[in-house]
Order: structure tokens, then C-alpha cells, then sequence
């Protein structure tokens, strides 16, 4: 498996979901675990668009680490991808 930090922020009755590997991806949810299902689908959404384009994809880390907040990202979704490093 593969993982990807997500910044999660809450806003009222809102939680927003960043992924700082794709400053371009905004999500909501309406409790934490929410946000983070969302988050986790625009990740995946992302890398298929970037695949599509043959774009770079950002290193997924390989271990969770204990501090933060990860999504876990099946290798499947990043199959022979060109990443940097």
C-alpha cells in the first residue's frame, strides 16, 4: 500500500480535506472520516488524471507514519507511474 499526508481543517460543520502532494485537490466532508474518504477520492481521481496526461505523480510514502493524517492508496492506482522523488 501507498499513502498520501491530508491536512484536514474544520470549518463549522464542515471539514476540509487538502492533500499536500496535489495543491490542486480541495475536499470536504461533514465529519473527519468523511474528509477523508473524500480526500482519498479526489488522490485517486488525481492520479488517473495525471496518468491520462502522462504526468508526473508525487511519491506516495510506503509506511504510515504515527503523526498526521494519511489515505491509503491501493498500488493499483499507481502502477509503473513516473514519480519524482
Amino acid at each position: 500500500m501507498a499513502w498520501y499526508e491530508v491536512k484536514l481543517e474544520c470549518s463549522g460543520d464542515t471539514w476540509l480535506v487538502r492533500a499536500p502532494a496535489f495543491p490542486e485537490l480541495v475536499a470536504f466532508g461533514s465529519d473527519r472520516e468523511d474528509a477523508r474518504r473524500h480526500g482519498l477520492d479526489v488522490i485517486e481521481e488525481a492520479i488517473a488524471i495525471r496518468i491520462s496526461r502522462n504526468e508526473v505523480i508525487p511519491t506516495p510514502i510506503d509506511a504510515r507514519p504515527h503523526v498526521g493524517y494519511f489515505v491509503e492508496v491501493p498500488r493499483l492506482s499507481t502502477p509503473s507511474m513516473k514519480t519524482h522523488h
